[in-house]
């Protein structure tokens, strides 16, 4: 059993002595260490980071699938008439193994 704490950051100081975190109990064998969209997508931009930067591309809006056989696809998409970088990653949903990370350079195409 896994049992997470959620606290946040940018509580003032008045209420610090106040505070009482929330607990959130997962259960890995049956969620899986990446039980959620939201996780899947923290990940991918840790992962993303060190390999691209802290760039423009990781404040886009990422889109997730989860196919059938528990594995997280999180990748985000270049409107068609741009270019920019399209960054995927592909997580183990049970264990969290990062199984396949890329960014594909799209161009503009000309008239």
């Amino acid at each position: 059993m896994l049992v997470s704490c959620n606290s946040s950051k940018d509580k003032d100081k008045s209420s610090e002595n106040n505070y009482k975190p929330s607990f959130i109990e997962t259960d890995p064998k049956n969620d899986g260490y990446i039980p959620n969209a939201a996780t899947a997508i923290k990940i991918a931009k840790a992962i993303w980071i060190p390999l691209y930067g802290e760039t423009d591309y990781l404040n886009k809006t990422f889109k997730t699938e989860l196919s059938k056989d528990g594995v997280w696809k999180v990748y985000n998409q270049v409107p068609a008439d741009s270019q920019g970088v399209e960054l995927y990653a592909y997580i183990n949903k049970m264990d969290g193994k990062i199984i396949k990370v890329y960014g594909l350079s799209i161009y503009k195409s000309e008239p």
